[in-house]
């Protein structure tokens, strides 16, 4: 069970900053920025949130871009050196996410891996720490591959969305399901009838799963990623 199953969480916090333009631009992207009443980064925030879920900073890794390296250790002046994994370039979710199971492999391949977003901002945060939760503890005990979803609002064409496929785990707040496909951010008018539908959620690229059954995927799915 969850008990003796170590998790650790990864931030990616590579990205570019090119939504929040002009406040945000490639020397400062969103994710260093205090952009709400806290006075905290988006980062920052991350970090404590992955920090709580953890129970330590050490079980907490950053992802960042080789010029990102100052501003992060800047930021997050308690996160112990080997814990900050800098890509040399940018590639994208898939191969970021390799690097850092790469890194687990050896330090703790046991572990459980929640991939976190670095830049939510919760109006509530409870609602959130049971859903990463609840993935964790599934993706622990099941072996699988755990992805967060959220119930749609609107008929929005920017996110990715999930079709539910069958519950595997009824649970009062955070049932898991089945995801039968990933749909790359939909048109307006298949947006509204995914949202009629109700079989949709918005995917929050939040992921949980043990460090070794991911690299397992990478080598299958991505063999030259796994390689390089």
């Amino acid at each position: 069970g969850m008990s003796e199953r170590l998790v650790f969480a990864v931030i990616m916090a590579g990205g570019q900053g090119v939504r929040l333009w002009p406040l945000s631009r490639a020397s400062r992207p969103k994710q260093f920025l205090a952009l709400t009443s806290s006075g905290r980064t988006l980062l920052q925030d991350a970090v404590r949130r992955a920090t709580e879920l953890t129970g330590s900073i050490q079980n907490v890794l950053v992802t960042a871009q080789s010029g990102q390296a100052d501003l992060v250790r800047e930021q997050l002046p308690d996160l112990p050196p080997e814990n900050l994994l800098l890509e040399p370039v940018g590639r994208n979710a898939a191969p970021c996410l390799a690097l850092a199971a790469f890194h687990l492999r050896s330090r703790a391949p046991d572990a459980v891996m929640a991939v976190l977003p670095v830049d939510p901002v919760f109006v509530d945060e409870q609602p959130w720490f049971e859903a990463v939760r609840t993935a964790v503890a599934y993706a622990g005990d099941s072996g699988m591959l755990v992805t967060i979803g959220l119930t749609p609002q609107s008929p929005s064409s920017s996110f990715g969305y999930l079709h539910l496929g069958q519950a595997l785990e009824e649970r009062r707040t955070c049932p898991v399901h089945r995801v039968l496909e990933f749909i790359e951010k939909p048109d307006r008018a298949r947006a509204e009838a995914f949202l009629a539908s109700g079989e949709y959620l918005w995917n929050t690229g939040t992921f949980a799963w043990r460090v070794s059954t991911f690299w397992q995927e990478v080598a299958t799915h991505l063999p030259q990623v796994a390689s390089a």
